[in-house]
């Protein structure tokens, strides 16, 4: 290979299997090439997860130092599965076609090649260290005792609830997630190739993004090597951004696999996945987390071991115009705080006196005699007082509730643009923008989740109900969903639960039409009359029904729940 070339992304990425000679216990994860004159290999710690004791010498070492370099480290057999050039399969598919670039009509009975598509080396584990900014974001963000992560599936009994909840989320495990390894490849031929990456503290929220690794790591990478997940980047904590969560979907076992930033055709590293963000107070989360790799790679040469030549170019210059318009939705989204709990809310304009007016859900108000409640604009941590002028009652569609700010703005911002004209559509792109899952103590800014426009319900020619497939979760309710231009179409709800299992679906997910209210909105703003927002309490038998996911019979008068 020539001097100074791009290794294709395919073939940085690899799956590592780790066995441990005495007992036979094996572990499987993902991992990135990052110096191919050495061969180098980043992975993250959970390889370790199953051979670590809380006793070992290498969680003793950590607690007291960054890295280590303990002899038990020698002790593991390390296997790595890269795929082959790229080149030598193109050769080995047009095999497969005939003159005119169709398949033979016998291509399936043709004798299978020995040549697998594979390369295995062996490689021995050079030292595990800890990123501390890491550690800090993990330890505050998610705390051991509020999270539980999976780290293999074929543990998990999808047929109970309780045993979903890993009970195997161990100390070991959950110390080792701000940790990585750097693993040595055996018998490795060295050649110059640049490493191409995004730097993380220039990333923005709603990036396109995209993770490269193999579900299930080494189980049957056959089926998964080098699988693609496409999403967003939901939200970035840290120095310099150095944890990052997005919506595209990782799975135990791609631990390890690689973060692309996406600008049109162009794949930039800037993440190496450490977690499928799995369980939360009994529901599943389709959010997955990532370190940046500009980050580790910075702490790794800081290392008081040997340098590793780390060649890459960080490239600066490349962003995406959608952050400006998240920026601008993102500022009109305030954190909700009421007896402890939160949601959130949406600015939709001013009063005449210069007061907001926030939209929202009745159940984040909650139930009880409030007047009022607390309103942040994250990242300011500072609160204030909003009225309740209205809300519908509790179990009444539309689920809708209307908050006066009381403090006069000093900006020009008239609120979060309402789309008026052209209906949603099936299909249309879509995001939702609220406080998910992290709620005050976090000063994080609202979370963003990108999908498309799965259905959207009409009643009598009117819409009642849009739902989408962007991740919604706890915290979401009242957040706005908005299309690619930033103008508010719709209000989060729920998501969809299955009450008999418990189950929760955050990919399926119901918000308040935006066009259908919006008339009323309009004549409150204009008017101040708070008795206009009577006509957003809906009574009407049929809205309830689908709004309830009951079956109503017209006869019996009655309705049978299926959630």
């Amino acid at each position: 290979m020539e001097e100074n070339t791009r290794l294709p992304a395919s073939q940085r990425c690899c799956t590592l299997s780790i066995s441990h000679g005495k007992d036979g216990t094996d572990s499987t994860c993902c991992g990135l090439l990052i110096d191919t004159r050495h061969g180098t290999v980043l992975t993250h710690a959970s390889l370790l997860s199953q051979m670590l004791t809380s006793n070992s010498s290498v969680l003793r070492d950590l607690k007291q130092d960054y890295f280590s370099q303990s002899k038990q480290l020698s002790l593991f057999n390390v296997e790595a599965l890269f795929q082959e050039g790229l080149q030598e399969n193109e050769e080995d598919n047009d095999k497969e076609q005939s003159s005119n670039g169709k398949l033979t009509p016998n291509f399936l009975n043709s004798e299978l090649s020995n040549n697998s598509g594979f390369v295995k080396y062996d490689a021995s584990v050079e030292c595990i260290f800890q990123s501390w900014s890491l550690k800090q974001v993990l330890a505050k963000l998610l705390p051991a005792d509020s999270w539980d992560f999976v780290e293999n599936f074929s543990e998990i009994d999808h047929g109970n609830e309780k045993k979903e909840k890993r009970n195997q989320n161990s100390p070991e495990y959950y110390s080792l997630l701000p940790c990585f390894l750097v693993l040595k490849l055996r018998n490795w031929k060295p050649f110059e190739s640049i490493l191409d990456m995004h730097l993380s503290v220039n990333t923005r929220q709603g990036d396109h993004v995209e993770i490269q690794s193999t579900p299930f790591g080494s189980v049957s990478p056959e089926i998964f090597f080098n699988s693609c997940s496409q999403g967003i980047i939901s939200n970035l904590v840290g120095k310099n951004n150095i944890l990052i969560l997005t919506d595209a979907r990782c799975i135990p076992g791609a631990e390890g696999g690689a973060l692309y930033f996406c600008d049109g055709k162009h794949r930039t590293l800037v993440g190496i996945m450490i977690a499928t963000l799995c369980w939360k107070h009994n529901e599943w989360v389709g959010l997955s987390l990532a370190a940046s790799l500009s980050e580790i790679l910075d702490c790794l040469s800081g290392l008081p071991v040997k340098r590793f030549n780390n060649t890459y170019n960080a490239i600066n210059n490349t962003q995406w115009t959608m952050s400006k318009v998240i920026k601008s939705v993102q500022v009109n989204i305030p954190l909700l705080s009421v007896n402890g709990n939160w949601g959130s809310g949406v600015c939709v304009g001013h009063n005449s006196q210069g007061h907001r007016v926030i939209l929202t859900c009745s159940h984040v108000i909650g139930k009880g005699d409030l007047t009022s409640m607390e309103v942040v604009y994250k990242p300011d941590p500072t609160s204030h007082r909003a009225d309740i002028v209205y809300r519908v009652p509790m179990g009444q569609q539309f689920d809708l509730g209307i908050l006066l700010e009381q403090r006069i703005t000093t900006t020009h911002q008239t609120g979060i643009k309402v789309r008026k004209t052209a209906p949603l559509r099936q299909g249309e792109a879509v995001f939702v923008i609220g406080h998910a899952l992290f709620g005050r103590g976090f000063d994080l800014e609202p979370t963003v989740t990108k999908g498309i426009v799965s259905k959207v319900i009409h009643f009598r020619n009117q819409p009642v109900m849009i739902q989408t497939t962007c991740a919604v979760h706890a915290g979401a309710s009242g957040g706005a969903v908005v299309d690619m231009e930033g103008r508010l179409v719709g209000l989060v709800v729920c998501n969809a639960r299955d009450t008999s299992t418990g189950a929760t679906y955050p990919h399926i997910n119901m918000s308040v039409p935006i066009a259908t209210i919006s008339p009323i909105l309009d004549s409150y703003l204009e008017s101040g009359d708070k008795s206009v927002l009577r006509a957003l309490c809906v009574r009407n038998p049929v809205i309830h029904s689908l709004w309830t996911m009951e079956k109503f019979t017209h006869d019996a008068g009655v309705f049978t729940s299926k959630l």
